[in-house]
């Protein structure tokens, strides 16, 4: 889950890319999936997971079932993360008698201090999603799980400290957070984090650095084919010659990308350069 499910304010397009558990796929028996769940499969530990949020096979269990997600969201799947996302934070599939008992078993999850749990609550306090919005009380679960290392809560602590919600904006505290996130690869980290170099939001203006930045997350594989708005911000770089030499070939080269990944500025951009 390194690279996927982050900054949910942001990025909430990430959570449009939900119908994860595809039916078709072979099911394996249900010892058979115990089995190699307990020995780390992460793609077992996610099916047995949403096998017990069904009560497919087994009896219907939304604690077993959480239990099972968040071991499989610990590897590096996005799957499972557009899961966990698309159920915990929006409660996409969770039928409305049963949302009480979902928002239930995660807080018990987050409290008894798993980081994504604590991720997931703080993603809905800071969105309102189930919970009365409470902009502080996210920022308690981020901070709780961003102590344990969890790179999304590290970017969205970021994001409520460049912003203020939930404590005094510091702008050197979002970066301390955004450089959290980009080290450890996340393509949102590395792309805010770019953006304050270039902007001097809370660091000296460095654009050299601020590029640098902008093109790991613009290379970052952590999305399918890197991400869309760093590449064409990485294309305005070499187009205005902005913290490196102008380049019209590196322009395109980079605006492309964003644009056949349906960018719509990008887009805009190939058509008022006649491309």
């Amino acid at each position: 889950m390194k690279h996927y499910l982050c900054l949910v304010v942001i990025c909430s397009f990430l959570l449009n890319a939900l119908g994860v558990y595809a039916e078709n796929k072979p099911k394996m028996d249900i010892p058979t999936l115990k089995a190699k769940a307990g020995e780390g499969d992460t793609r077992a530990q996610f099916q047995l997971g949403v096998r017990y949020l069904q009560g497919d096979g087994v009896a219907k269990d939304e604690a077993e079932g959480l239990n099972w997600l968040l071991k499989a969201g610990e590897g590096d799947s996005g799957e499972v993360d557009y899961f966990l996302a698309g159920r915990y934070i929006k409660g996409v599939g969770v039928p409305a008698s049963e949302k009480e008992e979902t928002l239930k078993v995660l807080r018990e999850s987050a409290e008894q201090g798993h980081r994504i749990a604590q991720y997931l609550l703080g993603s809905r306090y800071l969105r309102g999603e189930g919970v009365v919005k409470d902009e502080a009380e996210a920022v308690k679960w981020f901070q709780k799980s961003a102590d344990q290392g969890y790179v999304c809560s590290e970017v969205n602590l970021g994001l409520c400290y460049s912003r203020g919600y939930g404590v005094p904006k510091n702008q050197k505290e979002a970066v301390k957070w955004y450089r959290k996130g980009a080290e450890q690869g996340n393509f949102m980290g590395q792309y805010v984090l770019g953006q304050c170099y270039f902007l001097g939001k809370g660091v000296p203006v460095d654009k050299e650095e601020g590029l640098r930045w902008l093109r790991k997350s613009a290379e970052n594989l952590g999305t399918p084919k890197g991400f869309d708005r760093a590449q064409y911000y990485v294309g305005q770089c070499y187009l205005k010659g902005d913290g490196v030499a102008a380049d019209k070939e590196q322009a395109l080269k980079w605006i492309r990308k964003a644009a056949e990944q349906g960018y719509e500025q990008a887009k805009q951009a190939l058509e008022e350069m006649g491309k």
